[in-house]
């Protein structure tokens, strides 16, 4: 697949060049940054507590799913996914009764 670059020589800003990034990578930069940062998250906190982990990296989600919307890379449903994905991960946690003793 051959690009013309030359459309693209006056980016000026951070969104033009993500957006332009996202076309040329289908659609997919921002579900791919979402996905990394979430379970870059996970990894890093779960060495503390593994539900304590959940909880914090599907916050971290939301947030970089309103933050990725706002730039326009994630549609309105990502960041719906993430929100209830975050809902489930705190019912989840109030239902396991682990050596934390709750959250």
């Amino acid at each position: 697949m051959i690009f013309n670059s030359t459309t693209y020589s006056n980016l000026t800003n951070i969104t033009q060049i993500l957006t332009v990034a996202d076309t040329f990578a289908g659609g997919m930069l921002g579900i791919g940054i979402l996905i990394m940062i979430s379970f870059g998250t996970l990894m890093v906190l779960s060495r503390y507590d593994i539900k304590q982990g959940m909880i914090a990296a599907s916050f971290v989600g939301i947030i970089m799913s309103l933050f990725l919307s706002f730039l326009g890379l994630l549609d309105g449903q990502f960041v719906m996914g993430s929100l209830a994905l975050f809902v489930v991960v705190i019912v989840i946690s109030f239902l396991i009764k682990g050596d934390s003793g709750g959250i």
